[in-house]
């Protein structure tokens, strides 16, 4: 199966991000390879254009706002405030790798893909991490007189 593989051409964007994520004893040709063959799976299991797939995942696994501890009086606050832009991809792209080596397939590429596939439906491990982050951003919301 023929699949675009270099991503590297142009400006810095989200696959890039996630090459740069996924490198390892500054082994970065090797994080490509990962990427093309979890793009390969991912494109095998939905039939999509996997870079459309990936971007989608991402969005719906970054968080828009998350909780900053604040000593006031002698006891600390959680405060929730909004995230920049690059915390966001980075949060998310750093939970979408820690729970996809958590999943139960064989490989890291059977999991990242699974993974991401997961997330781009709106569900798994990843998911949840951004769900239970803005439970508790709503729960600490009377505290944003404190910021």
């Amino acid at each position: 199966m023929k699949l675009k593989t270099n991503y590297r051409v142009g400006k810095p964007n989200v696959i890039n991000l996630f090459v740069g994520c996924l490198v390892r004893d500054g082994n970065k040709s090797r994080s490509e390879r990962i990427r093309n063959e979890v793009f390969i799976i991912v494109k095998q299991k939905l039939f999509k254009a996997p870079a459309f797939v990936f971007k989608k995942a991402i969005e719906n696994l970054k968080p828009e706002v998350t909780v900053k501890t604040k000593k006031i009086g002698g006891v600390l606050y959680k405060i929730p405030c909004l995230l920049p832009t690059y915390q966001k991809y980075s949060l998310a792209m750093r939970w979408l790798i820690t729970c996809a080596k958590k999943r139960n397939e064989r490989t890291l590429k059977e999991r990242l893909a699974a993974e991401i596939v997961d997330a781009y439906a709106g569900k798994g491990e990843a998911y949840k991490n951004k769900v239970e982050l803005h439970k508790t951003v709503l729960s600490n919301r009377p505290f944003l007189k404190y910021n």
